[in-house]
């Protein structure tokens, strides 16, 4: 049964899944970017990562969570999902300049309630959060792997450029995401 709005909608008068896609599709909004400001960013130097899109309707399409939504975004562990940063910067020198990814989780967002994660680059071994950093113009490109094992929840991510220049950091909020279950994951505890 879909729902909308709180109230249940009788299976004869259900938009179909193409239906519910177009709608969300022809929204003129971009309702899922996330965008740096206040307390969510934080920084010493100039200012080089910018709006966050988290691609919501095509990685939740890849994770079967677009019947759900694709307003915000819901995957699912152990499968990739990709998002874009806004960069304001001639280039990213991979090896020079660093970005990092924390991924929090947990009860609270406050210090003491929170879990944090580090994702480590892709070379890293299984079992861990990774990510992969694909530098194009003005803007830089992540894939984000979760372990087949990790929680499910609700996270945030924080991302923070390191410039190879010493220009100083910079921090940003970089939105948040729903994991779920995955039923269709290989890996043993999925």
């Amino acid at each position: 049964i879909y729902i909308s709005g709180g109230h249940e909608i009788p299976p004869a008068v259900q938009p179909s899944r193409e239906e519910r896609r177009a709608a969300v599709s022809s929204k003129t909004r971009r309702v899922c970017i996330s965008t740096p400001a206040g307390a969510d960013m934080a920084t010493t130097g100039s200012v080089h990562l910018g709006a966050v899109d988290l691609h919501c309707e095509p990685n939740n399409t890849e994770h079967h969570t677009d019947e759900i939504g694709t307003e915000r975004l819901i995957v699912r562990r152990g499968q990739a999902f990709r998002l874009s940063v806004e960069f304001r910067r001639p280039a990213f020198v991979d090896g020079k300049d660093q970005l990092k990814l924390f991924l929090d989780t947990g009860p609270s967002s406050s210090e003491a309630g929170r879990i944090r994660i580090e994702a480590v680059k892709s070379t890293a071994k299984r079992g861990k959060w990774t990510y992969d950093v694909e530098p194009a113009r003005g803007i830089l490109r992540l894939t984000v792997r979760s372990p087949a094992n990790a929680c499910i929840g609700l996270y945030t991510m924080q991302l923070l450029f390191y410039p190879g220049g010493g220009e100083g950091l910079q921090q940003i909020g970089a939105g948040t995401f729903h994991l779920l279950f995955n039923p269709w994951c290989k890996g043993l505890s999925c």
